[in-house]
């Protein structure tokens, strides 16, 4: 029991409880209070310490002399700090946790009562008040001078470990925080990424709609233009009642040489029964508002107003249509010609005055 009581015993026991700081698993660290992941392959040596320790305080319990343990034990912490400034350098004090440096106190507190710097020197003789005599130890006071020292030593590495943890926990933050923000754009470049995707697909789908319009659109034209040759061909044959249905239906599809070759065949056709001024009106509008520079349009919206009774505004657009006309470089010279006579004829019926040219109409 006596062996219990040895202060350099206690501070073995400090040594391996300081290594084994239960407190740094609740801190998210692992269970070594060194943090041995941290010092790498040459970490592992740190367990010397624990188990010298262990071996120590057995012996010492056994009641034999272990002083020289106690101080080799003491020295181990040292020498391993000593062994990782060789390998870390500065660096070892960013990675030591705070065991370490408890260690080295219980490690330095080992060695100054082993050597007898710390506890009793010899005893003197006192007598109590009953008169019996006894013998108390005396404090080695002359050893105190160097104990401060040996202190001061201490804090002065032990407040060195502290500010290198603070400066190590300032850079694991900084770390963090860059870490955190090339995250951060990382995920905005991903962002960006899928966005840009999104929009290039989106830009896909509406070209992919656009085309399928377009396909539609120019199958719709096809068939309202075949509807339209098949009327014509049976206008030709003079079977109004078999080219009427096709070419109402083009028209009504929103066709607009349906919709004028239409309201030509209800302003000017030989057979009074199919004449309609309204319906001619009406169908050389549409075809006028969809293609409103087209001379032969204009002519023949001038003629729709003509069968309706509305003989100045047929003046007006035939007027327009001659006009046109006359900047139609597109047909050729002759056909320009003969197509102005034939305007100029219409114009010249619509407004009640005499025309000396060739008295026939021709089809816009």
């Amino acid at each position: 029991m006596n062996a219990i009581k040895k202060p350099e015993n206690w501070c073995a026991i400090a040594m391996i409880c300081f290594f084994f700081l239960p407190w740094t698993q609740l801190l998210g660290i692992n269970g070594s209070g060194y943090e041995l992941s941290k010092l790498g392959s040459y970490g592992n040596w740190a367990w010397v310490i624990p188990i010298a320790a262990i071996v120590t305080l057995a012996i010492s319990i056994a009641g034999n002399e272990a002083k020289p343990l106690h101080i080799l034990t003491g020295l181990l912490p040292y020498v391993g700090v000593a062994y990782g400034l060789s390998q870390a350098g500065k660096d070892l004090f960013h990675f030591l946790a705070i065991g370490v440096y408890l260690t080295l106190v219980a490690g330095l507190f080992m060695i100054m009562f082993a050597t007898g710097v710390l506890g009793t020197k010899g005893v003197e003789a006192t007598t109590t008040s009953e008169g019996i005599a006894e013998q108390l130890p005396r404090t080695r006071k002359d050893n105190l001078p160097a104990v401060a020292v040996i202190f001061l030593i201490v804090i002065a590495a032990v407040g060195y470990g502290g500010y290198s943890f603070v400066q190590d926990q300032r850079e694991k933050e900084r770390v963090k925080t860059e870490r955190l923000a090339q995250e951060e754009f990382v995920r905005q470049q991903e962002q960006e990424r899928i966005r840009q995707q999104q929009e290039w697909q989106r830009q896909q789908q509406f070209q992919q709609a656009r085309r399928q319009e377009q396909i539609e659109e120019q199958r719709r034209t096809q068939e309202n233009h075949n509807l339209t040759q098949i009327a014509m061909d049976a206008f030709r044959r003079k079977q109004y009642d078999d080219g009427l249905p096709p070419l109402i239906k083009a028209a009504e599809r929103g066709y607009a040489v349906a919709q004028n070759n239409l309201a030509w065949f209800y302003a000017t056709s030989p057979e009074s029964r199919y004449r309609d001024g309204a319906s001619a009106v009406r169908f050389a509008e549409y075809a006028v508002q969809q293609e409103p520079n087209a001379w032969n349009f204009n002519g023949t919206l001038a003629a729709a107003y003509a069968r309706n009774g509305d003989f100045t505004k047929a003046v007006q657009f035939q007027e327009r249509a001659i006009n046109l006309l006359r900047e139609n470089f597109q047909i050729s010279n002759t056909d320009r010609d003969r197509y102005l006579e034939a305007a100029k004829l219409r114009r010249a019926l619509y407004s009640g005055t005499l025309y000396s040219g060739p008295m026939a109409f021709t089809e816009p």
